[in-house]
C-alpha cells in the first residue's frame, strides 16, 4: 500500500480508486487496521499541535516478540510472518517521516474580518484571491512547489494563473474545487448547508471530499451545489450573477420585487435600508449597475418608482412612497 494513499485516505482527499484500494487493504488482516489506527491518531495530533514522539522501533520489536512462539511455527510460516511485520513497521516509521516534514512546514493565513475593505492578495504562484468578509485562506509555504492546495473557511473569488501540470485544488468544508485556470467563486461558511462554486471563466471540477468519480464539470456561469442534507452534488445550469457583486461590482436586477433588491443591497454594503410603506416591495423593477456606489443605486432607484431618500440619525436609510405616514 502506498503512503500517499493512505494520507488521501486520511484527509478525505482520495479518489474513487484510491479509497477502494485502501479499503480492500483494511480487510486484508488485522494488523493493516491497527497500523491504519496508529497513523490516523498520529495525523489527528500533529493537526492539534501536540507533540508526536517518533515510534520506538524497540519497543515495537519486543512487544512484537512477546507474540510469536516460533517453536509452534514451522520456519517458512515464521519467516512470513516475520516479513510482514517488519514491512508494517517500515510503513509506519515512513509515513511517520514524511508527516513529521508535513508537520514542520509553516502554514501562511489570509483573513479579512468585516471591518477590512475588499482586498486583493496574490498567491506565490501568481494566482489573485479576493477575501469576502469573515474569510480565511491558509496554504503551505511550499505552495507551488509540488501542487497548488488552499483551505477555504468563508467567500473567495479567485483568478487562478494556468498550469497544467500543477491543478488549483481548494479544500472547502466538505467539498473540493479543482482547476487548471478559470476564474471562478466558492462559497464554504462552517455555519451553511449549503457549499457552492460559480464559474466565471474556463472550467473547474467540483465534488464531494473523497469522491470525485461523482464530480461535476462546470462551464462558465454554470453553479456546482453541495447539499450537506443529501450529500450529493448538483449543476445548476444558470448561475445567480448578483452571488458575486461583492467582487465584481455588478448588479443585475430583471423583474425583481423591490423588497429583494433592497435586502439583496443591505447585505452588500453592510447598510439598513427600509421601506415606507412596506407595500412598496412588491413593486418590480429592471436596472443593471456596473461599479456604481451605494448612493448612485439608491438614486437610480428611487427616481424609476418616484420615491424619495431619507438618512435617519441611526444611520438608516428610507425609501419613501406617497403613502408612506407622516
Amino acid at each position: 500500500m502506498q503512503q500517499e494513499n493512505l494520507i488521501s485516505y486520511i484527509k478525505g482527499l482520495a479518489t474513487e480508486e484510491e479509497r477502494q484500494a485502501v479499503e480492500a487493504w483494511l480487510k486484508e488482516k488485522p494488523d493493516n487496521e491497527m497500523i491504519f489506527r496508529q497513523l490516523k491518531a498520529l495525523l489527528e495530533k500533529i493537526e492539534v499541535g501536540e507533540k508526536v514522539e517518533a515510534p520506538n522501533i524497540d519497543i515495537a520489536w519486543k512487544r512484537v516478540r512477546s507474540k510469536i512462539q516460533p517453536e509452534r511455527r514451522s520456519r517458512r510460516r515464521f519467516f512470513y510472518q516475520l516479513s510482514g511485520i517488519a514491512a508494517s513497521m517500515l510503513i509506519l516509521v515512513s509515513i511517520y517521516l514524511g508527516w513529521s516534514n508535513w508537520a514542520a512546514e509553516e502554514w501562511i493565513t489570509l483573513e479579512r474580518d468585516g471591518q477590512v475593505e475588499l482586498q486583493m492578495f496574490t498567491l506565490p504562484d501568481g494566482s489573485q484571491v479576493w477575501l469576502k468578509e469573515n474569510t480565511k485562506l491558509r496554504y503551505s509555504s511550499n505552495f507551488g512547489e509540488e501542487n497548488r492546495e488552499v483551505e477555504l473557511t468563508g467567500e473567495a473569488f479567485f483568478e487562478v494563473k494556468k498550469d497544467s501540470i500543477h491543478p488549483f485544488t481548494i479544500q472547502a468544508g466538505e467539498t473540493v474545487t479543482k482547476v487548471l485556470g478559470t476564474s471562478f467563486n466558492v462559497m464554504a461558511y462552517p455555519d451553511s448547508t449549503r457549499k457552492w462554486v460559480q464559474v466565471n471563466t474556463g472550467k473547474v471540477a467540483f465534488f464531494q471530499n473523497g469522491r470525485e468519480d461523482k464530480k461535476v464539470v462546470l462551464d462558465p456561469g454554470q453553479r456546482g451545489v453541495f447539499d450537506l442534507s443529501t450529500m450529493k452534488v448538483s449543476k445548476i445550469e444558470q448561475g445567480e450573477a448578483n452571488d458575486m457583486a461583492w467582487r465584481t461590482g455588478k448588479l443585475l436586477f430583471d423583474e425583481m420585487q423591490l423588497e429583494e433588491a433592497v435586502q439583496l443591497l443591505s447585505d452588500l454594503y453592510h447598510k439598513n435600508i427600509r421601506l415606507c410603506p412596506e407595500e412598496l416591495g412588491v413593486q418590480k423593477i429592471n436596472a443593471s449597475f456596473d461599479g456604481e456606489d451605494l448612493e448612485e443605486i439608491l438614486e437610480s432607484i428611487s427616481i424609476s418608482l418616484e420615491l424619495q431618500q431619507t438618512n435617519s440619525l441611526n444611520n438608516e436609510i428610507r425609501l419613501v412612497g406617497a403613502d408612506c405616514p407622516k
